[in-house]
């Protein structure tokens, strides 16, 4: 049964700066939209710790590629989110991440070394499936 949970902050006025669905036996997918600031930050963070309990998982694709402008405060809570992840044994796959976005984070000295990082979502969909022990084959 896919669950999916489409989250908004209704407080603060702005829609849908997190979707999370079951893509998988034990995977979630999430997907930030819109501007993220602090305030829908906590919010998010909240609601996919939710999500990550409700489902039984082993991993999670964080999406980044709807994500055109970051901030530093905004890229280290994003680190805390995904080491929050794994310190609750969930395989943290990101992908997405723009060019501009990516460089911002070099430059304010972002690692994200301890997350496995993939160019798109496809790509991040074969990790999973990797990791899980498949691989996707094209069908004859």
């Amino acid at each position: 049964m896919e669950k999916k949970v489409a989250m908004s902050d209704s407080r603060i006025g702005l829609d849908a700066p997190l979707v999370v669905s079951k893509i998988y036996d034990n995977a979630l997918y999430s997907g930030f939209f819109g501007t993220l600031d602090s305030e829908r930050i906590k919010s998010i963070t909240e609601r996919m710790l939710d999500s990550v309990e409700n489902f039984d998982c082993e991993f999670i694709i964080i999406d980044l590629s709807n994500i055109t402008l970051i901030d530093s405060a905004i890229a280290t809570h994003l680190v805390n989110i995904g080491q929050t992840l794994k310190l609750s044994g969930i395989e943290v796959i990101i992908c997405g991440i723009k060019g501009v976005v990516a460089q911002t984070m070099t430059v304010i000295g972002i690692q994200m070394d301890q997350f496995r990082i993939k160019k798109d979502l496809k790509s991040a969909m074969e990790e999973l499936y990797s990791l899980s022990g498949y691989r996707l084959v094209k069908k004859d």
